[in-house]
């Protein structure tokens, strides 16, 4: 049986891993369209990085052995890496919609 601690850990470091990625890929849109007013030239490859790289922080250090924490990262960085596409050009579509619209 699993102590109080350990469930706790596993409980507040699942929904960090989830949205970790996506909470600094949307600061990271917001700050750069704001900054740059929608010129389209800057890369939104720095937030990516330090996105998946704190999810997976989040997924190493959950209460686990080592090897099915292993595992769980080998499914998580192409899981989110395929998810924070899509997610990115909704973001920009929604968010950034007057100002390509000319709103």
């Amino acid at each position: 049986m699993k102590s109080p601690s350990t469930k706790i850990k596993l409980l507040w470091r699942l929904p960090a891993a989830a949205l970790a990625p996506f909470v600094i890929v949307s600061v990271y849109l917001l700050v750069s369209g704001w900054l740059y007013r929608g010129s389209g030239n800057h890369s939104m490859t720095p937030a990516v990085v330090i996105g998946i790289g704190l999810g997976s922080w989040f997924v190493l250090s959950l209460p686990a052995h080592w090897s099915i924490r292993i595992i769980c990262l080998l499914f998580y960085v192409p899981l989110v890496f395929a998810a924070l596409i899509p997610y990115s050009l909704w973001f920009i579509a929604v968010v950034f919609h007057g100002m390509v619209a000319g709103g």
